[in-house]
Protein backbone atom coordinates (compact mmCIF):
# COMPACT_ATOMS: atom_id res chain seq x y z
CA UNK A 1 0.00 0.00 0.00
CA UNK A 2 1.34 3.54 -0.88
CA UNK A 3 1.53 5.46 2.28
CA UNK A 4 -0.58 8.41 1.47
CA UNK A 5 0.19 11.78 2.80
CA UNK A 6 -1.10 13.69 5.97
CA UNK A 7 -0.70 16.61 7.46
CA UNK A 8 1.63 15.12 10.30
CA UNK A 9 3.54 12.53 7.67
CA UNK A 10 3.50 15.18 4.44
CA UNK A 11 7.75 14.79 4.51
CA UNK A 12 6.90 11.25 2.90
CA UNK A 13 6.49 13.47 -0.37
CA UNK A 14 9.34 15.99 -0.04
CA UNK A 15 10.84 16.09 -3.48
CA UNK A 16 14.59 15.71 -1.98
CA UNK A 17 13.08 12.75 -0.19
CA UNK A 18 15.10 9.32 -0.79
CA UNK A 19 11.79 7.19 -1.11
CA UNK A 20 10.20 9.74 -3.92
CA UNK A 21 11.29 7.81 -6.51
CA UNK A 22 10.12 4.48 -5.31
CA UNK A 23 6.64 6.00 -4.59
CA UNK A 24 6.27 7.70 -7.90
CA UNK A 25 5.99 4.75 -9.76
CA UNK A 26 3.94 3.19 -7.56
CA UNK A 27 1.19 5.62 -8.06
CA UNK A 28 1.84 5.81 -11.67
CA UNK A 29 0.50 2.47 -11.98
CA UNK A 30 -2.61 3.54 -10.31
CA UNK A 31 -3.25 6.37 -11.67
CA UNK A 32 -1.70 6.13 -15.88
CA UNK A 33 -1.99 10.79 -15.94
CA UNK A 34 0.34 13.32 -17.19
CA UNK A 35 3.23 14.51 -15.43
CA UNK A 36 5.00 16.93 -13.98
CA UNK A 37 8.36 17.15 -12.67
CA UNK A 38 10.21 18.44 -9.57
CA UNK A 39 13.84 18.11 -9.19
CA UNK A 40 14.07 15.45 -12.19
CA UNK A 41 11.18 13.33 -10.38
CA UNK A 42 7.96 13.07 -12.42
CA UNK A 43 4.90 13.85 -10.45
CA UNK A 44 1.75 12.07 -11.90
CA UNK A 45 -1.23 14.21 -12.34
CA UNK A 46 -4.72 12.84 -11.10
CA UNK A 47 -7.82 11.99 -13.01
CA UNK A 48 -10.26 15.09 -12.76
CA UNK A 49 -14.24 15.10 -12.88
CA UNK A 50 -15.96 16.19 -16.08
CA UNK A 51 -18.06 19.71 -15.54
CA UNK A 52 -20.88 18.10 -17.75
CA UNK A 53 -21.88 15.82 -15.09
CA UNK A 54 -23.56 19.08 -14.22
CA UNK A 55 -24.62 20.32 -17.31
CA UNK A 56 -28.26 20.35 -16.00
CA UNK A 57 -27.36 22.53 -12.82
CA UNK A 58 -25.34 24.59 -14.92
CA UNK A 59 -28.20 25.75 -17.43
CA UNK A 60 -30.36 25.97 -14.60
CA UNK A 61 -28.45 28.68 -12.84
CA UNK A 62 -27.65 30.47 -15.96
CA UNK A 63 -30.83 31.38 -16.46
CA UNK A 64 -31.30 32.61 -12.80
CA UNK A 65 -30.54 36.02 -11.87
CA UNK A 66 -27.34 35.97 -8.52
CA UNK A 67 -29.15 36.17 -5.09
CA UNK A 68 -29.77 39.60 -3.99
CA UNK A 69 -30.32 38.78 -0.05
CA UNK A 70 -28.75 37.41 2.71
CA UNK A 71 -31.64 34.50 3.14
CA UNK A 72 -31.60 34.01 -1.36
CA UNK A 73 -28.02 33.57 -1.55
CA UNK A 74 -28.17 30.88 1.94
CA UNK A 75 -31.09 28.94 -0.14
CA UNK A 76 -29.05 28.96 -2.88
CA UNK A 77 -26.07 27.54 -1.29
CA UNK A 78 -28.46 25.05 0.31
CA UNK A 79 -29.79 23.91 -3.50
CA UNK A 80 -25.91 23.31 -4.34
CA UNK A 81 -25.28 21.42 -0.97
CA UNK A 82 -27.77 18.77 -2.08
CA UNK A 83 -26.96 18.15 -5.28
CA UNK A 84 -23.17 17.73 -4.01
CA UNK A 85 -24.21 15.62 -1.25
CA UNK A 86 -25.73 12.80 -3.90
CA UNK A 87 -22.73 11.70 -4.55
CA UNK A 88 -20.53 13.23 -2.28
CA UNK A 89 -18.57 9.29 -0.77
CA UNK A 90 -18.50 8.17 -4.58
CA UNK A 91 -16.60 11.55 -5.37
CA UNK A 92 -14.87 11.19 -1.81
CA UNK A 93 -14.06 7.66 -2.65
CA UNK A 94 -12.65 8.47 -6.35
CA UNK A 95 -10.71 11.19 -5.46
CA UNK A 96 -10.47 12.62 -8.65
CA UNK A 97 -9.36 16.64 -8.94
CA UNK A 98 -13.16 18.77 -8.20
CA UNK A 99 -12.78 20.64 -11.35
CA UNK A 100 -16.89 19.63 -12.20
CA UNK A 101 -17.54 20.59 -8.24
CA UNK A 102 -15.97 23.44 -8.52
CA UNK A 103 -17.47 24.68 -12.00
CA UNK A 104 -20.63 24.07 -10.23
CA UNK A 105 -19.95 26.96 -7.78
CA UNK A 106 -18.99 29.24 -10.17
CA UNK A 107 -22.25 28.59 -12.25
CA UNK A 108 -24.05 29.30 -8.78
CA UNK A 109 -22.64 32.27 -8.13
CA UNK A 110 -21.38 31.51 -5.13
CA UNK A 111 -17.52 32.58 -6.17
CA UNK A 112 -18.84 35.94 -6.32
CA UNK A 113 -20.55 35.64 -3.37
CA UNK A 114 -17.96 38.49 -1.91
CA UNK A 115 -17.58 40.87 -4.62
CA UNK A 116 -18.46 44.04 -5.65
CA UNK A 117 -22.17 44.49 -7.14
CA UNK A 118 -20.49 46.95 -9.71
CA UNK A 119 -18.34 44.13 -11.60
CA UNK A 120 -21.30 41.90 -10.90
CA UNK A 121 -20.50 40.65 -7.56
CA UNK A 122 -22.79 39.67 -4.51
CA UNK A 123 -21.60 42.45 -2.60
CA UNK A 124 -22.31 40.35 0.87
CA UNK A 125 -20.49 40.68 4.02
CA UNK A 126 -18.29 37.71 6.37
CA UNK A 127 -21.70 37.21 7.70
CA UNK A 128 -23.23 35.47 4.91
CA UNK A 129 -20.50 34.17 3.36
CA UNK A 130 -19.32 32.22 6.89
CA UNK A 131 -23.33 30.96 6.84
CA UNK A 132 -22.52 30.13 2.85
CA UNK A 133 -19.91 28.31 3.60
CA UNK A 134 -21.65 26.14 6.27
CA UNK A 135 -24.56 24.91 3.70
CA UNK A 136 -22.23 24.03 1.27
CA UNK A 137 -20.22 21.70 4.09
CA UNK A 138 -23.12 20.18 5.18
CA UNK A 139 -23.57 18.38 1.55
CA UNK A 140 -19.63 18.01 0.70
CA UNK A 141 -16.96 18.82 3.74
CA UNK A 142 -14.28 19.40 0.60
CA UNK A 143 -16.44 21.77 -1.34
CA UNK A 144 -17.17 24.02 1.94
CA UNK A 145 -13.61 24.37 2.65
CA UNK A 146 -12.56 25.36 -1.48
CA UNK A 147 -15.25 27.73 -1.11
CA UNK A 148 -14.28 29.51 2.19
CA UNK A 149 -10.37 29.07 1.21
CA UNK A 150 -11.12 30.68 -2.26
CA UNK A 151 -13.16 33.65 -0.43
CA UNK A 152 -10.59 34.41 2.09
CA UNK A 153 -7.82 34.31 -0.91
CA UNK A 154 -10.13 36.47 -3.06
CA UNK A 155 -10.31 38.99 -0.50
CA UNK A 156 -6.47 39.66 0.18
CA UNK A 157 -6.14 42.50 -1.99
CA UNK A 158 -8.74 43.74 0.52
CA UNK A 159 -6.96 43.90 3.30
CA UNK A 160 -3.16 44.07 2.30
CA UNK A 161 -3.04 45.86 -0.95
CA UNK A 162 -3.68 49.74 -2.29
CA UNK A 163 -7.25 50.65 -3.13
CA UNK A 164 -6.35 50.82 -6.93
CA UNK A 165 -4.96 47.07 -6.70
CA UNK A 166 -7.86 45.66 -4.70
CA UNK A 167 -10.42 47.40 -7.10
CA UNK A 168 -8.44 45.78 -10.54
CA UNK A 169 -8.23 42.41 -8.46
CA UNK A 170 -11.66 42.36 -7.69
CA UNK A 171 -12.45 43.21 -10.96
CA UNK A 172 -10.55 40.29 -12.29
CA UNK A 173 -11.65 38.04 -10.12
CA UNK A 174 -15.32 38.61 -10.49
CA UNK A 175 -15.70 39.39 -14.29
CA UNK A 176 -13.59 36.27 -15.05
CA UNK A 177 -15.63 34.17 -12.27
CA UNK A 178 -11.98 33.12 -11.29
CA UNK A 179 -11.45 30.49 -8.09
CA UNK A 180 -8.35 31.62 -6.15
CA UNK A 181 -6.25 29.69 -4.18
CA UNK A 182 -2.83 30.23 -2.14
CA UNK A 183 0.42 28.97 -1.65
CA UNK A 184 0.64 30.25 2.17
CA UNK A 185 1.12 28.80 5.39
CA UNK A 186 3.12 29.21 8.44
CA UNK A 187 4.95 25.84 8.46
CA UNK A 188 6.84 26.18 5.72
CA UNK A 189 9.57 28.58 5.23
CA UNK A 190 8.54 31.99 3.52
CA UNK A 191 8.74 31.79 -0.24
CA UNK A 192 12.09 33.71 -1.14
CA UNK A 193 11.83 37.09 -3.11
CA UNK A 194 14.44 38.51 -5.36
CA UNK A 195 14.08 42.13 -7.24
CA UNK A 196 14.32 41.64 -11.11
CA UNK A 197 14.14 45.05 -12.76
CA UNK A 198 10.42 45.79 -12.94
CA UNK A 199 9.58 42.14 -11.75
CA UNK A 200 10.15 40.51 -8.28
CA UNK A 201 10.83 36.72 -8.70
CA UNK A 202 9.46 34.34 -6.00
CA UNK A 203 10.90 30.78 -5.24
CA UNK A 204 10.44 28.00 -2.26
CA UNK A 205 8.24 25.14 -1.44
CA UNK A 206 4.76 24.91 0.62
CA UNK A 207 3.88 21.04 1.95
CA UNK A 208 0.11 23.28 2.01
CA UNK A 209 -1.68 24.55 -1.02
CA UNK A 210 -5.60 24.26 -0.44
CA UNK A 211 -7.15 24.59 -3.94
CA UNK A 212 -4.34 25.40 -5.90
CA UNK A 213 -4.49 22.37 -8.26
CA UNK A 214 -8.11 24.03 -9.54
CA UNK A 215 -7.86 27.43 -8.94
CA UNK A 216 -7.09 29.94 -11.83
CA UNK A 217 -5.08 32.81 -9.74
CA UNK A 218 -2.66 31.69 -6.40
CA UNK A 219 -1.63 33.98 -4.13
CA UNK A 220 1.67 33.80 -3.47
CA UNK A 221 3.56 35.21 0.07
CA UNK A 222 7.36 35.35 1.06
CA UNK A 223 10.03 37.97 2.16
CA UNK A 224 11.95 40.26 -0.01
CA UNK A 225 15.69 39.92 -0.32
CA UNK A 226 17.69 40.84 2.38
CA UNK A 227 15.05 42.57 4.37
CA UNK A 228 12.40 40.93 6.64
CA UNK A 229 9.27 42.50 4.90
CA UNK A 230 6.54 40.32 3.05
CA UNK A 231 5.12 40.65 0.07
CA UNK A 232 1.51 39.39 -1.06
CA UNK A 233 0.81 38.68 -5.21
CA UNK A 234 -2.03 37.32 -6.60
CA UNK A 235 -0.88 35.13 -10.27
CA UNK A 236 -2.08 32.96 -12.35
CA UNK A 237 -2.40 29.70 -11.52
CA UNK A 238 -1.75 27.65 -14.98
CA UNK A 239 2.29 28.97 -15.41
CA UNK A 240 5.15 26.55 -15.71
CA UNK A 241 6.56 27.51 -12.64
CA UNK A 242 3.58 26.78 -10.29
CA UNK A 243 4.14 23.02 -10.09
CA UNK A 244 1.62 20.66 -7.79
CA UNK A 245 2.99 17.74 -6.23
CA UNK A 246 -0.67 15.57 -6.34
CA UNK A 247 0.10 14.22 -2.87
CA UNK A 248 -3.28 15.20 -0.88
CA UNK A 249 -5.49 12.51 0.18
CA UNK A 250 -6.20 13.09 3.88
CA UNK A 251 -9.45 10.95 4.53
CA UNK A 252 -12.61 13.43 5.25
CA UNK A 253 -11.44 16.24 2.83
CA UNK A 254 -9.60 14.15 0.11
CA UNK A 255 -11.03 16.68 -2.60
CA UNK A 256 -9.85 19.95 -0.81
CA UNK A 257 -6.53 19.50 -3.42
CA UNK A 258 -4.74 20.65 -0.36
CA UNK A 259 -0.65 19.01 -1.36
CA UNK A 260 2.09 20.42 -1.91
CA UNK A 261 3.67 22.72 -4.34
CA UNK A 262 6.85 23.98 -5.81
CA UNK A 263 7.12 27.80 -6.80
CA UNK A 264 9.85 28.33 -9.32
CA UNK A 265 11.15 31.82 -10.55
CA UNK A 266 7.42 32.93 -11.00
CA UNK A 267 7.60 36.37 -12.19
CA UNK A 268 5.29 39.16 -10.88
CA UNK A 269 5.24 42.89 -11.66
CA UNK A 270 6.02 45.18 -8.83
CA UNK A 271 2.89 46.79 -9.47
CA UNK A 272 0.90 43.63 -8.56
CA UNK A 273 3.19 43.48 -5.34
CA UNK A 274 0.34 44.10 -3.04
CA UNK A 275 0.69 47.10 -0.48
CA UNK A 276 4.26 48.09 -2.09
CA UNK A 277 5.47 51.17 -3.85
CA UNK A 278 6.32 50.35 -7.23
CA UNK A 279 8.80 53.25 -7.41
CA UNK A 280 10.67 53.02 -4.14
CA UNK A 281 9.98 49.29 -3.88
CA UNK A 282 8.89 49.99 -0.41
CA UNK A 283 5.82 48.58 1.58
CA UNK A 284 3.14 51.44 1.90
CA UNK A 285 2.75 51.73 5.90
CA UNK A 286 -0.67 52.99 5.73
CA UNK A 287 -1.65 49.98 3.88
CA UNK A 288 0.93 47.31 5.76
CA UNK A 289 0.22 48.33 9.30
CA UNK A 290 -2.68 47.08 9.64
CA UNK A 291 -2.72 43.77 11.54
CA UNK A 292 -3.76 41.62 8.74
CA UNK A 293 -2.95 38.36 10.62
CA UNK A 294 -5.85 39.08 13.05
CA UNK A 295 -8.21 40.40 10.55
CA UNK A 296 -7.77 37.89 8.01
CA UNK A 297 -6.82 34.16 8.92
CA UNK A 298 -9.53 34.08 11.31
CA UNK A 299 -11.92 33.56 8.02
Amino acid sequence: MIPFACRTCMSTWLPDNPHTARLIPALRAIRPVNMAFINGHSIPTPPSTEPAVYDENHKKFAHSLLPSTPDEWIQRASQVSEILGKDVAVREKENKIPVAEVSLLKSAGLTKLLGPQKYGGGGQDWDVAYKVIREIAKGDGSLGMLLGYHLLWSWTSAVVGTDEQNDRLQKLIIENNYFVGGAVNPRDNDQKISNDGDHIVFNGFKHFNTGGVISDLTVLEGVYEDTDKHIFALVPTKQPGIIFSHNWDNIGLRLTESGSVKIDNVRVPWADALGWDPRSKEPLAQVLTIPWASLLLPT
